[in-house]
């Protein structure tokens, strides 16, 4: 049913009269508690394991921009450094006591950003929570530090 969904929304009319295409990028790429390394989060985007569906998420971003011509972006870039938040990254409540890991916002921004900004027609993305100290998604300083590295 997802897979017929995702065809007809290439199809609508509006998108090809906008300028440009926004994502919450908040995909399902994991099981529950999996924290992965960069590279076995790359290979997950394009095949992830949440389900054992095997969504090809990239692909999907990149058959919508050829379906519609125009460029992509991630409007909302996110993710908590709960542990299992790769499995849920919209998910903003957690159970009391649950774990948190400093890895987890490091791989995730450093997975999407090096595979993204490979495409030409991916413009860019907003760092959702940054800025917000408040935020279970505002980037630990770990993070920061990730992101100042890879955002040179």
């Amino acid at each position: 049913a997802t897979t017929e969904a995702f065809e007809k929304k290439k199809e609508t009319p509006m998108f090809k009269k906008v300028d440009v295409l926004s994502i919450a990028s908040y995909f399902e790429v994991t099981n529950d508690a999996d924290i992965m390394s960069v590279p076995d989060l790359k290979v997950a985007l394009n095949n992830t394991l949440k389900y054992s569906r095997g969504q090809k998420i990239i692909d999907q971003i990149k058959e919508l921009h050829e379906a519609t011509g125009k460029p992509i972006t991630f409007g909302e870039l996110g993710i908590t450094n709960y542990v299992g938040a790769m499995s849920h990254p919209y998910q903003y409540v957690y159970p009391e006591g649950i774990q948190t890991n400093d890895e987890i916002q490091s791989v995730w921004y450093t997975a999407w950003i090096e595979t993204m900004r490979q495409y030409d027609w991916f413009k860019g993305y907003y760092i959702f929570g940054i800025g917000d100290n408040a935020s279970v998604y505002a980037p630990t300083a770990k993070t920061k530090a990730t992101l100042y590295n890879l955002i040179k």
